[in-house]
């Protein structure tokens, strides 16, 4: 059973409605196929048109969590949302940025590189763009998964005599790859953007 949420005004509740699934689930795992209600404003869904003793709190639907295995779904992950009550829906897959460095960057001699790869995948290496470095987290909010990627901040050199600009940057690599061993196969060209 719910707790019945505190007094809202008409205005603010949302219309019944009917899911036939793969819209809600109760908080343990369990696809819900019926009636529900909203509250918009709360952000909340509780099944039934309207509330009473036997609504239950709706959340998400998730594929990974509830549902059969050829839509997505997992014992293990139904497992660890039953033990935990956390879900990992909210999480995004790195997008590939191809970086152009700017004016004031060759004014600068150099720029910054976003790269990630999986911490088991250490072969694909994809660049990304500084938003979506900024957002890795292990708290499931929108962004890199902190517990599935390893990410890196790299600075190259784009400016200067080009034995330098070589030499930085082969070090710059020397060093990331304490963290991606494979950096070097990606960033082969210690030339690349060079002016």
């Amino acid at each position: 059973m719910a707790n019945r949420p505190l007094y809202v005004p008409k205005s603010d509740r949302g219309p019944a409605d009917y899911t036939a699934g793969k819209t809600y689930m109760t908080d343990d795992g369990k696809e819900y196929i019926g009636l529900y209600h909203t509250y918009p404003k709360n952000n909340v869904v509780y099944s039934g048109a309207s509330f009473s003793s036997k609504s239950k709190k709706l959340i998400s639907y998730i594929a990974t969590i509830a549902g059969p295995a050829e839509e997505g779904a997992s014992k293990a992950n139904g497992v660890y949302y039953n033990l935990t009550r956390k879900a990992f829906n909210k999480h995004l897959v790195p997008i590939y940025h191809y970086p152009r460095p700017k004016k004031v960057d060759y004014g600068k001699a150099k720029f910054v590189r976003f790269l990630t790869c999986k911490k088991n995948q250490f072969e694909t290496v994809i660049e990304i763009d500084s938003k979506q470095f900024s957002k890795i987290n292990k708290v499931n909010k929108m962004g890199l998964n902190g517990d599935l990627y390893t990410t890196l901040e790299l600075f190259w050199t784009i400016a200067g005599p080009k034995e330098d600009v070589k030499k930085y940057n082969k070090a710059s690599i020397r060093k990331a790859s304490r963290t991606i061993p494979t950096i070097k196969q990606y960033l082969g060209d210690l030339t690349e953007y060079y002016k």
